[in-house]
């Protein structure tokens, strides 16, 4: 069997964790536990509530439309640093996201739905995203940075 790299790291970021692992609701909280941990070491403590609610955001969209519900399919994750952000990319092999990523408003909730605010949160958290499909690969990376803080 061939083996790949899921995503090459530019030489000017640090790979601090990679994972590749069932696409599973139940699989969600070990991901973001174990991000969080390599965050809080990491002196990322600014941003880690932005990068759980980002990552458990995109994680819940792969494991609810990625995949066929008669299909077990996988999700890579990958946390890296450079210089003061830090970059989070989610790779899966299942169905592409179909919606324009250009437009997206903010849900009203008045109308108590539970969906639709994932897009949404996902960019307002980071300070950039970018979507891609490309030869049945999907990949969301997300790239967050520490807010700035004022001195007087």
């Amino acid at each position: 069997m061939r083996m790949r790299s899921l995503r090459q790291i530019p030489a000017e970021h640090e790979l601090l964790i990679a994972m590749c692992v069932p696409a599973l609701d139940a699989v969600t909280p070990n991901v973001l536990y174990r991000v969080d941990s390599v965050l809080a070491s990491d002196h990322a403590r600014g941003i880690r509530g932005d990068v759980q609610l980002a990552l458990a955001e995109a994680m819940n969209n792969v494991c609810e439309h990625a995949y066929p519900a008669t299909v077990l399919g996988a999700v890579a994750v990958s946390v890296s640093r450079m210089h003061k952000s830090i970059s989070v990319t989610v790779t899966d092999w299942g169905c592409g996201y179909t919606g324009d990523l250009t437009c997206l408003t903010q849900p009203d909730p008045q109308t108590l739905s539970e969906g639709g605010y994932g897009w949404f949160l996902i960019r307002e958290l980071t300070a950039s995203f970018h979507y891609t499909r490309q030869a049945g690969e999907n990949r969301l990376h997300m790239v967050f940075k520490p807010p700035v803080v004022e001195r007087r």
